[in-house]
């Protein structure tokens, strides 16, 4: 009989040291993959983790653009603004000029208009003077 205790406390020596440090730590938790698996973090296939990283690559160009089309709506409105402000600006301008020679004109015509009818009548007042005188 105590060669068959020898015997079994062998084998189970053997055993125990056959296995990896492993069995014994929380690395034992984490389940052994067959060969086609070695790609696997933690359990989750290569595959997955590259689709999942395509479609975080593709939410953040998806937020980018969303931002950037925001910035340059925002770009645009601000802009049209003020070209809006500009061209009232500009168009009052344009309105005031006009009229300012509008009336600068009507001014003229009637200045020149007095000046005419004075030198008309200067004539006749000199005709009127000179039959006065002969009379």
């Amino acid at each position: 009989m105590n060669r068959s205790l020898k015997s079994a406390t062998f084998l189970l020596r053997s055993a125990l040291l056959s296995h990896s440090s492993k069995s014994f730590s929380a690395d034992a938790l984490v389940p052994e993959y067959s060969r086609g698996e070695i790609g696997c973090v933690f359990g989750i296939p290569d595959e997955h983790l590259r689709r999942k990283a395509e479609e975080n690559k593709v939410e953040s160009i998806k937020r980018d653009k969303a931002a950037i089309e925001n910035f340059l709506q925002k770009t645009i409105e601000k802009h049209q603004a003020e070209l809006a402000r500009q061209k009232e600006h500009y168009t009052n301008a344009l309105s005031a000029a006009k009229e300012a020679e509008a009336l600068a004109e009507a001014q003229a015509n009637t200045e020149a208009r007095t000046e005419l009818e004075s030198r008309l009548r200067e004539p006749d007042a000199l005709l009127l003077a000179v039959t006065v005188n002969k009379l």
